[in-house]
C-alpha cells in the first residue's frame, strides 16, 4: 500500500494539508462481487504530518484527536453500490470513539498484480469532536475538511497449493 489520506483544512483562513503517515489498509474489492467486498482501514493518528511541528503538537491533544485515549481512527465498509456516477461504499469512520456512517465515492482502477483508489470526501470534524474549546469556533478552524485518499494497492501473492492458484 502506498500513500494515504490526505485532508485538506483551513486555519485562520490559511489551507494547508496534512497526511497519515503510518496505516493499514487490508482491501478486499471485485466491482463484480460487491457483497463480497471489504475495505477495513486503520489509521495511526500520531503519525499525523501537517508539515508544522506546532500544529502537529496540537493535533496530539484533548482538544484535537486526543491521541493519548484514541490512538488509532477506523474506516470500515458496511456496503458498496454502484451507481450512475461510479462506486460508492458505505462506511463507518470512527474518531475519537465517535462513529459516523459516511458515504464514500471511490474510483477503482484495476491493473495486473496493482491496483489504484482514488476518493475524495468532506466531512465536519466536529461530527467527531475535533477542535474543542476555542477551536470550535469555525472563523479560526474551517469546519468542513476535505479527505482526499489515494491508494496504490499490491495484490499478494497467492500461496502455492491455493485453489485459486491452481486455476491457473
Amino acid at each position: 500500500v502506498q500513500t494515504c489520506a490526505l485532508p485538506i483544512c483551513t486555519q485562520q483562513g490559511e489551507r494547508f494539508t496534512g497526511r497519515v503517515m503510518t496505516f493499514d489498509a487490508r482491501i478486499a474489492f471485485d466491482p463484480a462481487r460487491l457483497a463480497e467486498s471489504s475495505f477495513d482501514v486503520s489509521m495511526q493518528l500520531k503519525s499525523l504530518d501537517s508539515r508544522n511541528a506546532e500544529r502537529d503538537q496540537a493535533m496530539q491533544t484533548a482538544d484535537w484527536f486526543d491521541v493519548a485515549r484514541y490512538p488509532v481512527a477506523t474506516f470500515r465498509t458496511v456496503a458498496f453500490r454502484s451507481t450512475s456516477q461510479g462506486l460508492v461504499a458505505d462506511a463507518d469512520l470512527t474518531i475519537k470513539g465517535r462513529t459516523k456512517r459516511i458515504v464514500f465515492p471511490f474510483q477503482w482502477q484495476p491493473g495486473t498484480g496493482l491496483a489504484t483508489l482514488d476518493a475524495r470526501v468532506s466531512l465536519d470534524r466536529l461530527d467527531f469532536g475535533l477542535g474543542a474549546g476555542e477551536w470550535a469556533d469555525d472563523s479560526l478552524v474551517g469546519r468542513r475538511v476535505d479527505v482526499l485518499v489515494h491508494l496504490q494497492l499490491i495484490r499478494p501473492a497467492l500461496p502455492p497449493g491455493s485453489s485459486a492458484a491452481k486455476k491457473k
